[in-house]
């Protein structure tokens, strides 16, 4: 296990990796899951990055793995690039706050969508939807944005092997202390 500290733009974070339950705070699964916005990322052989709005998150029962929810049509690159090299890197920010956090994995893989997923998307909605309220959006912009036909959901499995978040009482890139 260790911690170190670095650079990434202006903000200073801290990288975390251990082993997988560890990871997986109880305070991390809670933001994870409390009406989040959540966009996953990956790359090609060329590094050249694939970015997709994903509507969901779910934890394993055993901390061992995340799998994110998204729509097949707005990932097509990014699909691609997780099929040839498995790398993938999930984002969540907390709407209106300088929260957020990465969470990156190597062995990401597509999995199938059960009604449990549709349950845990349709709670996710209506907690992004209570997130924005606060920020003037309408409840149903929070409902659009996690908007997705039952045969265009798809989920990405992935064990989480490193954490990056703001370092706590950090300034980061905006000037605000997480």
């Amino acid at each position: 296990m260790f911690i170190a500290v670095s650079q990434v733009g202006r903000a200073r974070y801290h990288r975390l990796a251990m082993p997988t339950a560890a990871l997986l705070t109880d305070d991390l699964i809670a933001f994870l899951q409390g009406g989040r916005l959540l966009t996953v990322a990956s790359c090609d052989a060329f590094h050249s990055p694939a970015l997709a709005p994903a509507i969901g998150c779910e934890v394993a029962h055993d901390r061992s793995s995340l799998t994110v929810l998204l729509a097949r049509s707005q990932a097509g690159r990014l699909l691609a690039d997780v099929a040839a090299n498995g790398g993938l890197t999930l984002l969540c920010s907390q709407a209106g706050q300088s929260l957020r956090l990465q969470i990156k994995g190597r062995d990401a893989r597509e999995v199938a969508i059960g009604a449990a997923e549709r349950a845990l998307l349709a709670r996710q909605r209506e907690a992004l939807a209570a997130e924005l309220l606060p920020l003037g959006f309408a409840t149903a912009y929070g409902y659009a944005l996690c908007d997705c036909p039952v045969d265009e959901l798809l989920g990405l499995r992935f064990t989480p092997c490193e954490v990056l978040r703001p370092l706590a009482g950090m300034p980061n890139s905006h000037g605000y202390r997480s």
